[in-house]
């Protein structure tokens, strides 16, 4: 397989086997949908002619569940996308999946999703009663994109109806977007009440299902995809940033924990930054100003949330640190973003 650029065109950062628009095409059919019509209003080619390419950006494929979401009535349109989804990715995208529990199923999942979209945070942890599994498309710049969460949590949501409880039900859900028109709608297609504006979206299950007995083999009849290009693959620079940006909102952007995030000793981090000339803590500081500026433009997010995942004392440190680095304050940029209709 032809190895994906992490650098999308319009300077974006991640990719996803293209094969999974041509596996999307049928569903979006399914619900009523023209996929090349989608296409067309994303952008995109018809995703039915996707399998001569290796790999698309991932700002396509959000582009894409975005469209669809607009020219559907059906609030709940990207969730019940992913849900359908499951039974051809296991089958053609993710055979080699093994193990005897959900546990070991979703674990299996997380990962296999890793090796065919990069640039995206995945991860899944138990804290004490609860099963967290955690996603975030890194690039700021990749907005909006509530459809893509949906789908991706409502992919997770079918693998466990699919093969441990036919019932079941997430305990809950919390999205890094804000409340959509049709989140009403949304939420009673998934029968809860979400938790919108967070930081990080996480798809929550009662840790005590991680032990159930799959209901079904897992035995695929497809060879596994080859892998896009893995971010531990990616140039220097851009295994930087997107340690920095997975680590926005979680703390100190500390060396030692992108060093560890890079897959490196904080020594050799050091050593291969000096020797390619990048500057830690202006890099720290570039990336997350990018993320500064794409989050107030682009979302309704307050400032002092934004100033807080970004490690600011108070919302005036962020605000003066962004004037410097931007020559206007976060507000003009704000209100400029909505005159022109872009704030999300």
């Amino acid at each position: 397989m032809t190895e994906a650029r992490e650098m999308a065109p319009g300077g974006t950062i991640g990719s996803i086997d293209a094969r999974v628009l041509a596996g999307l095409a049928p569903h979006l059919a399914t619900a009523g949908l023209d996929p090349a019509a989608v296409a067309r209003t994303a952008g995109l080619e018809d995703p039915a002619a996707a399998t001569g390419r290796s790999a698309i950006a991932l700002c396509e494929f959000v582009r894409l569940l975005e469209a669809a979401g607009a020219g559907s009535e059906d609030p709940g349109i990207a969730w019940r996308l992913g849900r359908d989804f499951v039974p051809w990715a296991m089958k053609d995208m993710f055979p080699g999946i093994d193990g005897a529990t959900l546990g070991d199923l979703l674990s299996g999942v997380v990962g296999a999703i890793g090796q065919v979209q990069s640039g995206s945070l995945l991860r899944m942890r138990v804290d004490d009663t609860v099963a967290i599994v955690e996603y975030r498309v890194l690039d700021p710049a990749i907005w909006p994109r509530a459809r893509d969460v949906e789908f991706t949590f409502g992919f997770l949501d079918g693998v466990v109806r699919c093969f441990a409880c036919a019932s079941f039900r997430p305990e809950s859900l919390v999205f890094e977007h804000e409340a959509h028109a049709g989140a009403n709608g949304f939420d009673r297609s998934v029968g809860l009440a979400c938790i919108y504006g967070q930081a990080v979206n996480r798809f929550a299950l009662p840790a005590r299902m991680l032990d159930l007995p799959l209901a079904r083999p897992l035995s695929g009849v497809a060879p596994a995809w080859p892998a896009v290009r893995p971010d531990g693959e990616a140039d220097l620079a851009t295994r930087l940033r997107l340690a920095i940006l997975s680590l926005i909102g979680e703390g100190a952007i500390s060396q030692r924990r992108v060093a560890a995030l890079c897959g490196m000793s904080e020594r050799t981090l050091r050593r291969r930054l000096y020797a390619e000339g990048i500057q830690f803590r202006r890099e720290v500081e570039c990336v997350r100003m990018d993320y500064a500026r794409h989050t107030v433009a682009s979302t309704r997010l307050p400032i002092s949330e934004i100033a807080e995942r970004l490690g600011y004392r108070q919302p005036g440190d962020f605000s003066r640190a962004f004037r410097r680095a931007e020559g206007r304050a976060p507000r003009s940029l704000r209100r400029g973003a909505a005159d022109r209709g872009e704030v999300h």
